[in-house]
């Protein structure tokens, strides 16, 4: 029953496979943005002339390391990049060149979305470990909050004036 009420909770989260080219732009700098946003657009003018010049162009152009292996990053999932990228990669068609320069925190990113495998309800024989658990220590945290109320209700304290010490401490 916890299974089918929290679907969401067990998917399997999406992962890309992609290319990019980082024109970096230093924070403190206000020129080097729009030269690095500037500079995209024209990387991204060239490559829908000539996709397969991506690697190339990565090794001449970009500021991360990837730029070695062709910009190329592997596969990644979420939490592995900047939030600006992550969200640009959820809404990018696999195969293309995203149309815009998608700017981050590092500067500005030329992206290839090479493929995209979108996540998946995990079935619940997979994460029946996972739920029992929770339950277990759900009920277990429960009964000793009741434990503890039941105990602090029945408990006489003795040896304090709650009255005259908040009196005192208010002047």
């Amino acid at each position: 029953r916890y299974y089918n009420q929290n679907l969401r909770r067990f998917h399997s989260p999406a992962i890309f496979e992609d290319s990019h080219i980082l024109l970096i732009a230093p924070p403190g700098d206000a020129k080097a943005p729009p030269a690095a946003r500037s500079q995209a657009v024209l990387v991204i003018a060239e490559l829908q002339a000539n996709p397969a010049a991506f690697a190339a162009l990565a090794r001449q152009h970009s500021a991360c390391p990837s730029r070695e292996v062709g910009g190329n990053l592997g596969q990644i999932g979420p939490g592995q990049t900047v939030p600006e990228f992550e969200q640009a990669l959820g809404s990018m068609e696999t195969c293309v060149i995203h149309r815009d320069p998608i700017e981050s925190r590092y500067g500005f990113h030329v992206v290839h979305l090479e493929r995209r495998e979108d996540g998946r309800q995990l079935p619940f024989e997979m994460v029946q470990p996972r739920i029992a658990a929770y339950l277990e220590e759900h009920v277990r945290r429960t009964a000793i909050r009741q434990y503890i109320s039941l105990l602090a209700g029945r408990a006489t304290v003795s040896g304090i004036d709650f009255a005259a010490s908040n009196t005192a401490l208010l002047q």
